[in-house]
């Protein structure tokens, strides 16, 4: 199938944030919602196996953000800021021609898919530590070649870390910390990125 000639898409974007005194606590909220051409493979059954056809559909998606960043604890050597954060996201392919290839059970799903985290800074004294959790729920993935999806639900630690901070000769500040991405998943079949990292390493200044 040849690419359309006269394209058309659309991206319409909005937000708002809203923030106490001194950004103790944070709202923010951003609307989404884009309309533009993709590729798509529509695998075709022939006799006992399979062919593909390239076609251009028109992919309609339509997200809806929230996040709530709050400076949990504030007090002298101890601070801790925690922000989460969750957004909707709604998408429909339209394709003419043959019915099934609509794949009503993966793109034109009645559940939205959720995806989200939650990410964590704590200071204190000379300890720092971070952690972010990632999730995701209704992710549909096909099964095969086959028409049929199935729905997964994974959480992941995306990243950890905790370090200590020193002075060294003539007050030179010296940080040494560990840490890790992707030390926890749930299921591997969300995530392109499926790579596990532990490190450590140190910053000084001169």
């Amino acid at each position: 199938t040849a690419y359309p000639e006269h394209a058309i898409y659309n991206d319409l974007q909005a937000g708002a944030v809203f923030s106490t005194p001194e950004d103790k606590l944070q709202f923010s909220y951003n609307f989404g919602n884009r309309k533009y051409l993709g590729l798509f493979f529509v695998p075709l059954p022939i006799g006992s196996g399979w062919d593909f056809q390239v076609v251009y559909p028109e992919y309609k998606l339509s997200t809806h953000r929230l996040g709530i960043t709050a400076r949990v604890l504030d007090r002298g050597d101890l601070q801790w800021l925690s922000g989460i954060n969750v957004t909707g996201i709604k998408y429909d392919i339209e394709i003419e021609g043959n019915p099934s290839w609509q794949y009503p059970a993966e793109h034109n799903n009645d559940k939205l898919l959720w995806t989200g985290g939650w990410t964590n800074r704590l200071q204190l004294r000379k300890f720092f530590f971070g952690a972010d959790l990632m999730h995701q729920f209704n992710y549909q993935q096909q099964v095969g070649l086959s028409y049929s999806f199935e729905s997964f639900n994974t959480f992941r630690l995306n990243n950890i870390y905790a370090g200590y901070s020193f002075k060294i000769c003539k007050g030179k500040p010296l940080e040494v910390y560990l840490g890790s991405r992707n030390l926890v998943q749930s299921d591997d079949r969300m995530v392109p990125d499926n790579r596990r990292y532990y490190g450590g390493g140190f910053k000084m200044q001169f």
